[in-house]
């Protein structure tokens, strides 16, 4: 079969390069596929070779069913459980350790700080501990969840949210992408820690409670909590603080008052139990 245009494209095999980091890639279950740098062809792991030294810009390919561990530099770990697709990533050129393009299920470690993993869509997910669960809950959705004992960070788009030990948080999966976006010099950043919002015109923000009223003056843009906005002159919007409302704590259990059994007198003469448990008449038929 001729091929309907030569050169062929060279599709992914110059996306990533090669680095100099080099890790190790673990089949845990089959079937596990891996792909060098520069290469356009697969290669399986079977099981009488279950491990693979790789370098960065390599993929790794988890099929249904499947398990395989990356092993990263400084003792960071990616377990892709299930359908997974990732490339190794190479710190030394400022990259993540790991972009995960299509998940299942994964487990992260981070032993180091400043270690980053890309989720897929483009979200950042950086940490000092592990392990992080991420998991594609749904169609368009993603779930991150922190099971270690630090805090993590997730930047998504305009936002970086604090992940502590317990939390768990969905995210959309947008057609756009949802890549953090670089700050513009332009535009100015509110002050208040408690929130993240960044304005660029003639616009007056007043704080009020847990939420912000913006009024423009003039032209104006507002970016924060994933919104975009431009407002007419006159024109005034409350944005709700709700990223940073502290979860409602359930009131403490009240207890049940005690269950006094009812009580019944008995009139009638008080039959004899024996040693057996089982109840005797004091009388014959006849004497009653």
């Amino acid at each position: 079969m001729v091929a309907a245009v030569d050169p062929l494209p060279p599709g992914t095999t110059s996306e990533y390069p090669a680095g100099p980091e080099e890790v190790l890639v673990l089949r845990i279950a089959d079937p596990v596929h891996v792909r060098r740098p520069g290469q356009s062809a697969n290669f399986p792991l079977y099981f009488y070779a279950k491990q693979a030294r790789l370098n960065a810009g390599s993929w790794v390919f988890c099929g249904a069913g499947g398990r395989a561990e990356i092993i990263l530099g400084g003792g960071a770990s990616v377990l892709l459980i299930g359908h997974g697709t990732g490339v190794i990533g190479s710190p030394s050129r400022d990259e993540p350790v790991f972009f995960l393009h299509e998940v299942e299920t994964a487990v992260v470690h981070f032993p180091e700080a400043g270690q980053q993993v890309r989720l897929p869509g483009g979200a950042i997910l950086d940490a000092e501990k592990g392990p992080f669960v991420i998991e594609h809950e749904s169609e368009d959705i993603l779930r991150v969840r922190n099971r270690s004992k630090r805090m993590g960070r997730l930047a998504y788009l305009d936002e970086q949210f604090q992940l502590s030990p317990g939390d768990v948080i969905d995210l959309p999966i947008l057609g756009g992408g949802m890549s953090p976006r670089e700050e513009d010099p332009g535009f100015q950043t509110q002050t208040d820690v408690d929130r993240l919002l960044s304005f660029r015109g003639d616009v007056v923000l007043t704080p009020r409670g847990k939420g912000v009223r913006i009024r423009a003056t003039g032209k104006n843009e507002v970016v924060g909590h994933g919104l975009r906005l431009r407002l007419e002159k006159g024109q005034e919007v409350w944005i709700d603080d709700f990223v940073t409302v502290a979860p409602t704590v359930a009131p403490d259990p009240v207890a049940a008052p005690p269950v006094v059994p009812d009580v019944v007198l008995d009139t009638g003469k008080v039959e004899a139990v024996d040693a057996d448990g089982s109840s005797e008449n004091s009388g014959t038929e006849d004497d009653r």
